[in-house]
């Protein structure tokens, strides 16, 4: 076994990703225990299969003779995507006009009511945050082009320069690879067990599975609530439905985790948190 895998790193060869059962084989499928199943088949690939072919899926399905599980391998068809998202990346804190830009975006005048003004600053803030991004991407690429200059230069040189990279950085990056590969969602399988690979399948059945889930159905809180009786006191109704003070109001922000995933709007809660001089009255207003 220590040889299989020492094969399997030279070649770097690394399992697909799964789906379905967790192990391959088992003497008896009817009678089995944990003891006895074993994992003995796989489907291997390289990083450039990943990068090449990010639709690809590996299904572990139980055979109706064989002690051996059926590999499956589905190709999957090409993933619709629509416009990205808004999403506030923290490394824009770093940069020297952060603060500015955030206090040009937020500053502009805007007429409405106070839902409409927090929503107006706040695409004024993202338009000019991405303009960041757009800074970045430049840089990116100008170190791409330095790289591919410095390649250049050490093969016409015929020198023995230093490996550029190191296996720490390639490490994390199939890594990366792997992990967005299995955070896919190709396929899906219906009340039924027909897997469904279409893209557009996909996507209804995804839709109407929680359209379903959080629609209005019939309920029985009429006639529950003759059998409920008032155990709320009055002043505890009173601070229910009282307005919230400023203090209540940035305790509530500042209680919220900054790596938790942001809101509709693509802001995160450190976002707020860090400019709260700035957002502050929007916020309470709306809120209020």
């Amino acid at each position: 076994m220590v040889d299989f895998n020492e094969c399997l790193e030279e070649l770097e060869l690394d399992d697909h990703v799964y789906k379905g059962f967790t192990y391959t084989w088992c003497a008896n499928w009817k009678e089995s225990t944990r003891s006895q199943l074993r994992k003995l088949d796989r489907v291997l690939c390289n990083e450039k299969w990943i990068v090449c072919s990010p639709t690809c899926k590996v299904y572990i399905e139980k055979s109706g003779v064989s002690d051996h599980c059926k590999l499956r391998v589905m190709m999957g068809n090409k993933l619709l995507s629509g416009p990205k998202p808004f999403r506030y990346q923290l490394f824009w804190e770093k940069h020297e006009t952060y603060n500015e830009v955030v206090n040009g975006g937020w500053s502009k005048e805007v007429q409405g009511n106070e839902m409409t003004i927090i929503e107006e600053k706040m695409k004024s803030v993202k338009a000019e945050l991405q303009k960041l991004n757009e800074e970045r991407n430049q840089r990116k690429k100008h170190r791409r082009l330095s790289q591919a200059e410095e390649m250049l230069l050490q093969s016409k040189s015929r020198s023995n320069w230093l490996e550029l990279g190191d296996a720490n950085n390639k490490f994390f990056h199939s890594s990366l690879i792997s992990r967005k590969s299995r955070n896919k969602l190709c396929t899906i399988k219906d009340a039924i067990g027909v897997v469904l690979i279409e893209p557009k399948d996909v996507i209804n059945k995804a839709v109407g599975y929680f359209r379903k889930m959080f629609q209005v159905g019939e309920g029985v809180i009429g006639k529950a609530s003759e059998y409920i009786q008032g155990r709320i006191p009055e002043h505890c109704i009173q601070a229910l439905i009282a307005h919230p003070t400023r203090n209540e109001v940035k305790q509530a922000m500042n209680n919220m985790k900054k790596e938790k995933c942001p809101g509709p709007d693509g802001l995160s809660a450190d976002f707020y948190q860090k400019n709260w001089s700035y957002v502050e009255e929007a916020v309470f207003k709306a809120v209020e």
